[in-house]
């Protein structure tokens, strides 16, 4: 057998893919050999390989493995919890179950168990081995936990990375959730107390449909709450509502009081709905009275209506009393491991997804596409193709700003980036006038989107226009008219010097690639003012000459750089012709073709 598989013929075609091709490439020519010659590879095992050994080793192995997770199960529930002294209320679990009733145009119910965890915001630690919040350098990865020899971490575990802006902050939660407030122009001050009720990870698995942050006084009255919401397309939005009481002042109140709000509706979260439309919400604290409530409860519907009638109701109330994980025996907590381990990977599939199906080809509901994010939701991460694009696009502003004809200050807020902190660019001829003749221009990018619908403009400066205005919205501009009279005007663009016939060739190829850009056909209406912007812009003539980005990348770019240029764009260029628009697909249609002319390599040479 070793013979055969290592000859002349099979140790050419490995030598040829492992030079010119991939890992993944050298893997399936292996896979496809031994596939080929499995009968010699049977005749080796036998020959070579006692089974008796084999089962020995792996009974002895599982021997000594099962005891050792038992005393690190037993070890890992009995650790120390945390203290929260200095917060009004513990972390506990909340039992749950969520209810939603469509009620129109076709009706359609369906209810399940749900778990929440609620954690009081600043408090990090652990308690009864069960929750966690904010433990720097914590993984709970079952390979994590199956082969370290340390005790077990918290199953369920509440992280700040997790939340509000993508990354990490120090002061996790709790800085998170001020530097929220302070984007919303609200003192964090105003606020002594914050509890947080979200679906906590699971093995560092989450699916988090919505959180609900409560806000309490000095007093420890709920006074504001802030809706968190994520959809299946790495998309989150918050809502950040002060809340009104129900309750009449000369009513004693012997039970928690009921809050509520309305307000519009600006995320897309259903495939079912769109972005019509405004929700309304009634709640009542659970932490009731004083954030020390002993019989803490969930009670809490949201109702989205439409046409000034409830369209979509969604109930979130507690089936049991809040669980105090420090005070729960270890029985008690293998018996709740064992009751809702599995409630968080069911949550969207098969959950979500079968009642989406039954929706849509059952009661024949319509597909409304996804628009892309408005400018105050958090928009889904970027690609390795869109971080590339960015990462070339913000230097090419810094030229932008350092050759306008105009005294101007460029804010440039990015999106789909772990750090979205932005740069402030300044042209040099500021220190030349005075600050109130200095232009001032925020470019926001709403959506990672947005990088890979740019390299296809061929004028860079239309593309900013064109991209806030006109029915695209994937940037916001403060001043529209400031780019478009930038545009009139044409900056001059950077001529690239002479380069090699193999990157004149690759660059050529890319222009004749190139498709129209196109508009988002989901996005909402445009207005009057936006159509008499676009129309001040002098006409875009030979789509297919170089553009101003590709002049600025052949002659700023390095070799490397370019090299990963007409390889980023050209699967982009490609996947329009040939894959939908998707990058993900035309992966797809090469990973099909590449494993079929590797089955033949095998077939015809090994």
């Amino acid at each position: 057998m070793a013979a055969s598989i290592a000859s002349s013929p099979t140790l050419i075609t490995l030598g040829l893919f492992s030079y010119f091709g991939t890992s993944t490439d050298l893997f399936l020519v292996f896979l496809f050999t031994v596939i080929r010659k499995q009968y010699a590879v049977l005749d080796f095992l036998d020959m070579y390989i006692n089974p008796t050994i084999v089962i020995y080793i792996i009974s002895a192995s599982a021997a000594l493995l099962i005891p050792l997770q038992i005393l690190r199960l037993y070890a890992g529930l009995n650790t120390c919890s945390s203290s929260t002294n200095d917060f009004p209320t513990k972390p506990m679990f909340f039992p749950c179950r969520t209810a939603h009733t469509r009620m129109f145009p076709t009706k359609h119910s369906f209810s399940y168990s749900y778990l929440l965890a609620g954690i009081p915001v600043g408090w990090g630690g652990s308690t009864g081995g069960m929750l966690s919040s904010d433990i720097e350098n914590e993984s709970s990865s079952w390979y994590r936990r199956l082969f370290s020899l340390r005790p077990y971490s918290p199953w369920f575990t509440v992280n700040g990375d997790d939340y509000f802006e993508r990354g990490h902050v120090k002061g996790g939660l709790e800085e998170k959730l001020q530097n929220y407030l302070h984007s919303q122009g609200v003192d964090p001050s105003e606020f002594a107390h914050a509890y947080l009720f979200t679906a906590a990870r699971f093995l560092n698995y989450a699916s988090n449909p919505v959180s609900f942050w409560n806000l309490y006084s000095s007093t420890k009255e709920l006074t504001a709450i802030i809706l968190e919401v994520g959809n299946t397309f790495d998309e989150k939005h918050r809502y950040f509502l002060r809340l009104k009481t129900n309750q009449t002042p000369s009513t004693e109140i012997t039970s928690s009081p009921k809050f509520s709000q309305t307000w519009r509706k600006d995320f897309y979260v259903s495939v079912f709905n769109s972005r019509a439309g405004s929700y309304s919400v009634s709640t009542t604290d659970a932490l009731f009275p004083n954030m020390g409530g002993t019989e803490s409860t969930i009670n809490t519907t949201i109702t989205l209506s439409s046409s000034g009638k409830p369209k979509l109701i969604a109930r979130l109330f507690s089936t049991e009393p809040a669980i105090d994980p420090s005070s729960m025996s270890v029985m008690q907590k293998l018996i709740f491991l064992a009751s809702w381990w599995w409630v968080g990977f069911a949550t969207f599939f098969p959950r979500t997804v079968f009642q989406a199906l039954i929706i849509l080809f059952k009661q024949k509901l319509p597909w409304v596409f996804r628009p892309e994010p408005r400018k105050d939701t958090l928009p889904r991460q970027a690609v390795e193709n869109e971080v590339f694009i960015e990462g070339i696009f913000r230097r090419y502003l810094r030229y932008f700003v350092l050759q306008s004809p105009v005294p101007m200050k460029l804010s440039y807020i990015p999106a789909g980036l772990v750090d979205t902190s932005g740069e402030v660019m300044t042209s040099p001829s500021v220190q030349l006038v005075a600050e109130d003749k200095v232009k001032e221009l925020e470019l926001r990018v709403l959506t990672p989107l947005f990088y890979s619908r740019y390299v296809k403009y061929p004028s860079c400066l239309h593309a900013l226009v064109l991209e806030s205005q006109f029915l695209n919205s994937t940037i916001s501009l403060s001043d529209p008219e400031l780019v478009s009279k930038l545009a009139a005007a044409q900056l001059k663009s950077p001529t690239p010097p002479t380069f090699s016939s193999w990157e004149n060739l690759s660059f050529s190829l890319l222009r004749n690639l190139r498709t129209d850009v196109g508009t988002i056909q989901n996005c909402e209406t445009k207005s009057e003012t936006e159509n008499e912007i676009v129309g001040t812009l002098p006409e875009m003539k030979n789509k297919n000459r170089t553009s101003e980005f590709e002049r600025f990348v052949l002659k700023a770019g390095t070799s490397a750089q370019r090299l990963e240029y007409v390889r980023g764009v050209g699967k982009l260029y490609l996947a329009d012709r040939i894959a939908l628009g998707s990058v993900e697909i035309l992966g797809l249609e090469v990973f099909v073709v590449k494993v079929g002319v590797l089955w033949w390599a095998v077939k015809t040479f090994v």
